[in-house]
Protein backbone atom coordinates (compact mmCIF):
# COMPACT_ATOMS: atom_id res chain seq x y z
CA UNK A 1 0.00 0.00 0.00
CA UNK A 2 2.66 2.58 1.17
CA UNK A 3 4.44 1.35 -2.47
CA UNK A 4 1.47 2.60 -4.74
CA UNK A 5 1.09 5.69 -2.57
CA UNK A 6 4.41 6.93 -3.04
CA UNK A 7 3.76 5.96 -7.11
CA UNK A 8 1.03 7.62 -6.84
CA UNK A 9 2.44 10.94 -4.91
CA UNK A 10 4.91 11.12 -7.52
CA UNK A 11 2.93 10.70 -10.01
CA UNK A 12 0.55 14.10 -9.44
CA UNK A 13 3.47 15.93 -10.19
CA UNK A 14 3.35 15.32 -13.86
CA UNK A 15 -0.50 13.23 -14.27
CA UNK A 16 -3.56 14.46 -13.47
CA UNK A 17 -5.83 12.87 -10.99
CA UNK A 18 -7.84 11.05 -13.42
CA UNK A 19 -5.41 9.88 -15.88
CA UNK A 20 -3.70 8.01 -12.61
CA UNK A 21 -6.77 6.45 -11.30
CA UNK A 22 -7.41 5.11 -14.92
CA UNK A 23 -4.17 3.52 -14.94
CA UNK A 24 -4.28 2.30 -11.89
CA UNK A 25 -7.20 0.57 -12.44
CA UNK A 26 -6.90 -0.65 -15.87
CA UNK A 27 -3.62 -1.86 -14.75
CA UNK A 28 -5.35 -4.02 -11.46
CA UNK A 29 -7.85 -5.29 -14.29
CA UNK A 30 -5.08 -7.53 -15.93
CA UNK A 31 -4.20 -9.99 -12.54
CA UNK A 32 -8.47 -9.85 -12.04
CA UNK A 33 -9.55 -11.33 -15.47
CA UNK A 34 -6.87 -13.30 -15.40
CA UNK A 35 -7.79 -15.04 -12.17
CA UNK A 36 -11.20 -15.19 -13.67
CA UNK A 37 -9.92 -16.89 -16.37
CA UNK A 38 -7.92 -19.70 -14.05
CA UNK A 39 -11.54 -20.18 -12.38
CA UNK A 40 -13.08 -20.14 -15.25
CA UNK A 41 -15.98 -17.75 -13.99
CA UNK A 42 -14.88 -15.28 -16.87
CA UNK A 43 -16.98 -13.10 -17.72
CA UNK A 44 -19.58 -15.38 -15.80
CA UNK A 45 -18.33 -13.34 -12.51
CA UNK A 46 -19.08 -10.02 -13.92
CA UNK A 47 -23.11 -10.65 -14.13
CA UNK A 48 -25.11 -9.19 -11.29
CA UNK A 49 -28.65 -9.55 -10.13
CA UNK A 50 -28.93 -5.82 -8.13
CA UNK A 51 -26.95 -3.41 -11.31
CA UNK A 52 -28.22 -0.43 -9.36
CA UNK A 53 -26.06 -1.74 -6.18
CA UNK A 54 -23.32 -2.53 -8.17
CA UNK A 55 -23.20 1.18 -9.89
CA UNK A 56 -23.74 2.67 -6.40
CA UNK A 57 -20.97 0.71 -5.32
CA UNK A 58 -18.22 1.98 -8.22
CA UNK A 59 -19.36 4.94 -7.57
CA UNK A 60 -18.27 4.78 -3.80
CA UNK A 61 -15.12 3.03 -5.45
CA UNK A 62 -14.29 5.40 -7.01
CA UNK A 63 -14.65 8.90 -5.03
CA UNK A 64 -12.99 7.17 -2.76
CA UNK A 65 -10.11 6.19 -4.59
CA UNK A 66 -10.44 9.86 -6.12
CA UNK A 67 -10.17 11.27 -2.45
CA UNK A 68 -7.10 8.69 -1.23
CA UNK A 69 -5.18 10.09 -4.22
CA UNK A 70 -6.17 13.74 -3.77
CA UNK A 71 -4.98 13.48 -0.35
CA UNK A 72 -1.50 11.87 -1.76
CA UNK A 73 -1.02 15.02 -4.01
CA UNK A 74 -1.64 17.43 -1.61
CA UNK A 75 -0.20 15.56 2.03
CA UNK A 76 3.06 13.86 2.09
CA UNK A 77 2.83 10.16 1.91
CA UNK A 78 3.81 9.49 5.44
CA UNK A 79 0.60 12.12 6.55
CA UNK A 80 -1.47 10.40 4.20
CA UNK A 81 -1.01 6.84 5.52
CA UNK A 82 -1.18 8.39 8.92
CA UNK A 83 -5.06 9.77 7.82
CA UNK A 84 -5.96 6.47 6.17
CA UNK A 85 -4.84 4.76 9.41
CA UNK A 86 -7.16 6.99 11.66
CA UNK A 87 -9.98 6.06 9.69
CA UNK A 88 -11.24 2.69 12.02
CA UNK A 89 -10.75 5.25 14.83
CA UNK A 90 -13.07 7.97 13.43
CA UNK A 91 -15.18 5.64 12.75
CA UNK A 92 -15.91 4.11 15.82
CA UNK A 93 -17.92 6.56 17.27
CA UNK A 94 -20.71 5.80 13.93
CA UNK A 95 -20.41 2.62 14.55
CA UNK A 96 -21.66 3.21 18.24
CA UNK A 97 -24.57 5.52 16.54
CA UNK A 98 -25.54 3.93 13.70
CA UNK A 99 -25.08 0.14 14.45
CA UNK A 100 -25.66 0.47 18.25
CA UNK A 101 -22.27 -1.32 18.87
CA UNK A 102 -21.20 -1.39 22.37
CA UNK A 103 -18.16 0.06 23.55
CA UNK A 104 -15.89 -1.89 26.45
CA UNK A 105 -13.43 -0.48 28.37
CA UNK A 106 -10.92 -2.52 26.60
CA UNK A 107 -12.16 -0.88 23.12
CA UNK A 108 -11.89 2.65 24.41
CA UNK A 109 -8.74 2.24 25.52
CA UNK A 110 -7.31 0.79 22.33
CA UNK A 111 -8.80 3.45 20.97
CA UNK A 112 -7.09 6.22 22.58
CA UNK A 113 -3.88 5.01 22.05
CA UNK A 114 -4.16 4.55 18.56
CA UNK A 115 -5.74 8.29 18.16
CA UNK A 116 -2.29 9.18 20.33
CA UNK A 117 -0.20 7.02 18.37
CA UNK A 118 -1.34 8.87 15.10
CA UNK A 119 -1.32 12.61 16.67
CA UNK A 120 2.30 11.70 17.24
CA UNK A 121 2.56 10.84 13.48
CA UNK A 122 1.12 13.77 12.39
CA UNK A 123 2.53 16.30 15.34
CA UNK A 124 4.38 18.02 12.79
CA UNK A 125 2.00 18.81 10.50
CA UNK A 126 0.14 20.30 12.59
CA UNK A 127 2.62 22.62 14.11
CA UNK A 128 3.26 23.56 10.33
CA UNK A 129 1.03 22.56 7.88
CA UNK A 130 1.79 22.98 3.82
CA UNK A 131 0.23 24.47 1.15
CA UNK A 132 -2.93 22.80 0.54
CA UNK A 133 -2.87 20.74 4.04
CA UNK A 134 -6.24 21.73 4.55
CA UNK A 135 -7.13 19.74 1.02
CA UNK A 136 -5.35 16.34 2.06
CA UNK A 137 -7.17 16.19 5.02
CA UNK A 138 -10.09 16.59 3.76
CA UNK A 139 -10.36 14.33 1.20
CA UNK A 140 -8.62 11.62 3.82
CA UNK A 141 -11.66 12.62 5.73
CA UNK A 142 -13.96 11.90 3.12
CA UNK A 143 -12.18 8.55 1.82
CA UNK A 144 -12.57 7.32 5.82
CA UNK A 145 -16.03 8.17 5.05
CA UNK A 146 -16.43 6.68 2.07
CA UNK A 147 -14.67 3.55 3.44
CA UNK A 148 -17.37 2.88 6.09
CA UNK A 149 -20.39 3.31 3.53
CA UNK A 150 -18.82 1.27 0.88
CA UNK A 151 -18.38 -1.70 3.42
CA UNK A 152 -22.22 -1.31 3.39
CA UNK A 153 -23.03 -0.90 6.98
CA UNK A 154 -26.54 -0.66 8.40
CA UNK A 155 -27.88 -0.44 11.85
CA UNK A 156 -28.83 -3.30 13.63
CA UNK A 157 -32.66 -4.52 14.37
Amino acid sequence: MTAMSAVVHGATEIAPLGQIMFWRSAIALVPIILYMIWRQEFPRAFRTRRPGLHITRSVFGAFSMAMSFLSLAYLPVANAQALAYLAPVLVLPLATMMLKEKLTKAILIAVIFGFGGVVAMLWDAFLLPGDGAIIGIAAGGWRMLLRWRLCGFTPRQ
